[in-house]
Parts: structure tokens; sequence; C-alpha cells
């Protein structure tokens, strides 16, 4: 019996970005499922909804804060030790949500926050070593819709379980198990050394990158910030709505019933798993980022208008699968991020994407868990208040149109033509 081959680095980085595909689907069940169990995470916490729906937005704090040192983490040490130590925290993090305090469930919201921030840097980094620039887009296209099918079940898939009879003290537990087992898996797979970082193999006279010198790289570049906005804005219709506010508001002003409420919500994530590939997949085959881009945030406009303004012309359900199919333009802004700046940095690029995306997501939902009591104290009918509620994300949309103008094209088509490397980009 002739013992087994050692598989490929190849084939190790394959694994690896399909057990990252898992981390990342996993990131947005603990995102999105708290969503639909809002009314019984007040009550076990003792507050009211509106502090619940804050407390369960605090998630974006760490998140956005997290996803700088997950990038620059990766960036110096490999993708091995971040990935496992993203998937301790986020176990832990669930397992807080077992304690019956306030106090608990702000720590562990924040700590699932911070863990989860680990799983899109080390996706990104694997994938650009392991797949060619030319299948970035479509990738990390496929990667988001891994995310996406999370967020449907995190929605629809719990509030059913929820609804048979899962507690949700079992539930926390499973999946802090399940992240935990992720973990070794990457222990595993990513071998110590076999995917140095970056920034240790710089070519001949140069020197390696000092620890905080890729956030001066990426955030002294004008561009950075612009698609981070851009993605933020084009983030808050479906991380400050469907993924938090969407059931309560369908069920009090739409008089949706919980189970309706819960469906239309969730398949936000089914339209994205649809959307994010194939806007990757459009970009990659015309070469280019920025027309593709504006026509999804377009797109992502004429169906907020729909869903706000006229919700009786489809029905709810319909209205939400498209809002999250379009939405899958907002991926592109990563593959922007990581072109406008040097490969050497290509694990804070995605980090710091997801900072500044999130960051200004998450300035954006405070504003809005502001303007919501405002908006229910004013009279008039549940329809109006609707609309009214749906003025705010329809704001946003029209702002992210107005910016993408400003951005640099980094498509392969425009930058063959250009004298310019690609990873020196400026604006």
């Amino acid at each position: 019996m002739t013992p087994s081959r050692p598989l490929s680095p190849a084939r190790l980085l394959l694994l690896a970005w399909l057990l990252g595909a898992v981390f990342y689907f996993l990131d947005y069940v603990v995102r999105t499922s708290p969503a639909v169990m809002l009314h019984p995470l007040a009550t076990q916490f003792g507050i009211t909804p509106l502090q619940a729906g804050s407390l369960l937005g605090s998630y974006f704090i760490t998140y956005s804060l997290c996803s700088l040192v997950a990038g620059l983490s990766i960036d110096h040490l490999g993708p091995r030790t971040p990935l496992v130590a993203g998937c301790v925290i986020l176990a832990i993090g669930c397992l807080c949500f077992l304690a019956g305090s306030q106090s608990g469930g702000y720590v562990g919201r924040l700590l699932q926050g911070a863990g989860c921030a680990f799983a899109w840097p080390g996706c990104v980094f694997i994938a650009t070593q392991g797949f060619s620039p030319h299948r970035l887009a479509t990738v990390l296209g496929i990667t988001q819709a891994s995310g996406n099918l999370g967020g449907y079940l995190g929605q629809y898939g719990i509030g059913q379980a929820l609804s048979s009879g899962l507690s949700m003290s079992t539930y926390w537990a499973a999946l802090a198990g399940l992240i935990l087992l992720l973990a070794i898996g990457f222990m595993v797979l990513l071998r110590p050394g076999a995917h140095p970082p970056p920034s240790t193999t710089t070519p001949a006279g140069t020197t390696s990158l000092g620890l905080l010198e890729p956030f001066r790289i990426i955030l002294s570049n004008r561009q950075s910030w612009l698609a981070g906005v851009i993605g933020g804005l084009m983030t808050v219709p479906t991380s400050v709505f469907a993924m938090t506010w969407a059931v309560d508001l369908l069920q009090t002003d739409r008089q949706y019933s919980y189970a309706d409420a819960v469906l239309a919500s969730s398949v936000v994530s089914l339209g994205w798993i649809i959307g994010s590939p194939l806007f990757g997949l459009w970009s990659d085959r015309l070469g280019l980022r920025k027309p593709v881009l504006c026509s999804g945030a377009v797109l992502m406009l004429l169906v907020m208008l729909q869903l706000f303004l006229f919700p009786d012309l489809l029905p709810g359900t319909v209205s939400m699968l498209l809002l999250g199919v379009v939405s899958g333009a907002e991926l592109l802004v990563v593959s922007i991020s990581k072109e406008v700046n040097p490969d050497r940095v290509k694990g804070s690029a995605a980090g710091c994407a997801n900072f500044l995306v999130f960051g200004c997501a998450t300035l954006v939902g405070m504003l809005y868990n502001l303007f919501l009591p405002f908006s229910n104290n004013r009279p008039g009918t549940l329809l109006q208040h609707f609309q009214q509620s749906g003025l705010f994300f329809i704001a946003c949309s029209v702002i992210a149109i107005l910016l993408i103008l400003g951005l640099q094209e980094t498509g392969q088509r425009r930058m063959a033509g250009s004298d310019q490397p690609q990873a020196a980009a400026r604006c």
C-alpha cells in the first residue's frame, strides 16, 4: 500500500480559501441572525427594542476598527495566526450572548464584530495568492456569495428554527462550537511559513514595510477613502435596514406577520448570492470597475424608490430580493481599494476597505438611530412613516452615485493602456 501524497501548496491554498469562505459564511450568520430575535434579546437583556437595535449595531464598531488590525496582522504574520485568533474571539462573543445582562450582550456583540473582521481580509489575502488577478473580482464575488448565503440562513433559517422551538442558548452554544472547529481547520491547512506575508518578500535593495507603513500608504490615498465611503453608503440599505430594522419596520408599518417580515428581510441575502458574482463577473469581462459600480448604485436607487415610495407596486419579498441583487455591486469597492494600492499591502488594503466601508456605515447607522425616534413621533399614517424612514436610505444612494463620479478607474482594460503601474496608481 503506497503512502498518500501530501497536498500541493496550490491545493492547500484552495482548501484554505474554501475554509475562509465558510468563516465568511458564519460571519454573516452571526451578523444577521440577531435581527430575527430583536424582541427576545431585548427581554433577555432587560432593555427596550430600540436599545436592543443599538446594541446589535455596535457590532459594526469593532468590525470596522478590527478590520485594520486584521489586515495589518495578515500582512505581517501571514493568514494562519490572525484567522485562528479571529475564530476564537468570535466563538467567545457568541458564548457571551448566553448572559442575561445588557453589559454581557454589549461585550458579546463587540467581540462578535472583532472576530468577524478577520474573515474577509483573510479570504482576500488567500485569493490574491491562489488566483489570477483577471479572476479576482469573480472569486471575491463567489466569496461574497458565501457570506450572503449565511445572511439568508441567519435570518430566514434561524427565524424558522426559533419559531419551531430552538432555544437561543442552544443556538449560540452550537455556533460557538462550530467556529472553534474552523480554527482547528485553519491551523491544519495554513502551515507556518507556507504562505509568507508579502512584506517579507520585497525586491532586492528595498526594506520590508514597517508596522504602520501599510496604513500610511493606503490612508494617504484619496481613492481609498472615496471607495470606502461609497461602499459604506451602498451598504447602509442592507446593513442598517435589511439586517437590523427591516423585520421590525415591516411588522409595524406594513403590518406584515413575523414570518412574512423575516422572509422579506432574509431574501436580501439571497439576492446578494445572485448579484455579487454577477457584478464581479461583469466587471472582469468588461475590464472596468467604475461603470459597473455606478450601474449597481443607480439600480439600487430605483429599487428603493419603488420599495419605500410605491411599496404596493411589487410584493415586498420581490422588492427585497431585487435590493439584494443590485447591492451586490458594492463588492467592487474592495477590488478598487486593492487595485489603487500596491500589492505588498493587499491584506491591509482589504482590512482598510472594511474599516472605511463599515466605519462609514456605522456612523450613518448611528444617524439613523437618532432619526428613527424623530420619525416615530411625527404624525401620519403607518405608510407615511415607512416612506419617511425610506427617504434616509434613498439619500444614501444618491450621495454614493455622485461620489462614484470622482473614482479612478482601475479595471484591467483601463490600466493596460496606462503608462503607470496599476499597483502605484494614485489620484
